[in-house]
């Protein structure tokens, strides 16, 4: 161990405490509200969101024992990617022909880029429109989302708190080295049960998918049956309350 990984190892060994503090990275990157458990073996390992990382020492610039608001982001170990909807299935209404919940079905693959075998799970956000309960109440956006720890704090669409899912430092990943990304990343299939819709028609449906960082799927589109000149709003399912 050099002189400057030693300097850092003793410095930060006097600051392990139950405090939530701040890391500096090397490559620019911060880490704030987190707590040191142990540093061994050129590692430390640090907790947030009840969440434990490890990180070698040698990519550590700085500690301070107190809560830094940064938003340098954490070192990133994870591949981003793309996503390519293959198919989309879109029922006519929220029940099928025997009644019970009809499912929207959705197709996919992912195209890792970069060295890195770790991907964050993908987050899926489904939003579909339909009538109200009456002819005078209006319409009613429904909202679904995969999985279940994809889902966003608040009633109302707020892109701000999807963001916050999206990079929780606690969010799961798929591991291509471990194969536990059972089918693989092709053609993998998620199901949304459209629950809340009963036997009402669907207007329309919005699609989110968000990758490691940002949204990679943005795609929208009109129920299958004549609208009978009725519009659908921009960005409809903004409405959501």
């Amino acid at each position: 161990m050099g002189k400057a990984l030693l300097f850092v190892a003793v410095f930060l060994a006097g600051a392990v405490s139950a405090s939530a503090g701040t890391i500096f990275f090397k490559d620019g990157s911060s880490l704030s509200g987190v707590t040191i458990v142990s540093i061994s073996d050129g590692k430390m390992i640090v907790e947030k969101s009840k969440t434990r990382k490890s990180y070698p020492l040698k990519s550590i610039k700085a500690y301070y024992g107190t809560d830094v608001a940064t938003d340098g982001g954490a070192p990133d170990k994870y591949a981003e990617y793309k996503v390519s909807v293959l198919d989309l299935k879109i029922p006519k209404k929220g029940v099928d022909a025997k009644g019970k919940t009809a499912v929207v079905e959705l197709q996919y693959s992912i195209h890792k880029e970069g060295k890195e075998k770790a991907i964050k799970v993908p987050y899926a956000y489904l939003y579909i429109l339909t009538r109200g309960k009456d002819e005078f109440s209006g319409r009613k956006v429904h909202f679904y989302y995969l999985p279940k720890k994809s889902k966003p704090k608040g009633k109302g669409y707020d892109e701000a708190a999807i963001l916050e899912k999206v990079l929780d430092f606690g969010r799961q990943t798929w591991s291509s080295d471990r194969k536990n990304i059972k089918g693989g990343l092709n053609g993998r299939t998620a199901k949304f049960p459209l629950k809340g819709v009963g036997d009402k028609k669907i207007l329309a449906w919005h699609l989110e998918i968000w990758g490691g960082k940002e949204k990679v799927v943005d795609k929208s589109g009109v129920g299958d049956f004549d609208l009978k000149g009725a519009k659908v709003g921009k960005e409809w399912w903004k409405r959501l309350k």
